[in-house]
């Protein structure tokens, strides 16, 4: 058997440092974590979704829920599959249900970043029959106002009127606790604003959909702010409990 010629031998160098190269740019790259971690539930779209041909999207018939939020509807730290809004589908699968959830979750996103990105959603011709609000959070701790974002919330739900006037709009009530906040009275005119909205606006107040979640350390990921997935899991129950009897 011949021995490898040094020219042979720089190939083969070669081909393997494009090889690692490449895997390493998957794994480091997060959008291509996120698309690829799992399919998701039948039904479930995301963002990187809404980017592909329309022969692989869902049927268009089909009404769709959108949730728009942050990284707690994005699924910070978890696969996929694992986020709320992948749960809530699966819970609308068994029960028989005909919607198609959109996960418009993404994280760091304050209230101002998602009105800005919400036509992208209507723009498409896609029939979104439900939207889900859940945002404040970025906007609180980054010390954005509470008139602005008060004032960026009406403009998502005049907007989703705007493009389906019977559109059903929920608005899910947010908090925020120290130490990622100190000041209590700010703390205590941030809770007040959701209901504040709802009433003003005609969105569907729902429950915070962290309680039994936010504090608990064996519930949460090192940062204190992101649910486990078995933490979510609690989250999606929670999320669907205000839902199933509404949509």
């Amino acid at each position: 058997m011949r021995g490898i010629t040094n020219r042979q031998l720089l190939m083969l160098v070669a081909t393997l440092v494009v090889i690692i190269g490449v895997t390493t740019i998957m794994k480091l790259d997060p959008e291509h974590d996120r698309s690829h971690s799992s399919t998701g539930p039948a039904g479930l779209m995301n963002e990187n979704d809404l980017a592909t041909s329309i022969q692989h999207e869902p049927p268009r018939n089909l009404p769709r829920i959108l949730f728009l939020g942050d990284s707690l509807f994005a699924g910070y730290g978890l696969a996929a599959h694992q986020s709320a809004p992948a749960l809530i589908q699966q819970k609308i699968n068994h029960a028989s249900l005909h919607y198609v959830v959109i996960n418009a979750g993404r994280a760091g996103d304050t209230s101002a970043q998602a009105l800005q990105r919400l036509p992208h959603y209507f723009d498409r011709g896609i029939p979104i029959q439900v939207l889900v609000i859940g945002l404040g959070s970025n906007d609180i701790i980054n010390g954005v106002s509470l008139d602005s974002l008060e004032s960026n919330l009406k403009s998502i739900i005049q907007e989703a009127r705007q493009n389906n006037p019977d559109m059903k709009v929920f608005l899910f009530q947010m908090r925020m606790f120290p130490p990622y906040v100190q000041d209590e009275r700010l703390l205590n005119e941030y809770a007040g604003l959701y209901p504040k909205v709802a009433e003003e606006s005609g969105a569907i107040l729902l429950p915070f959909f962290l309680e039994d979640v936010a504090g608990r350390p064996e519930l949460n990921q090192a940062d204190g702010l992101h649910p486990t997935t078995r933490g979510t899991r609690i989250v999606a129950n929670h999320m669907w409990e205000s839902l199933r009897g509404r949509l």
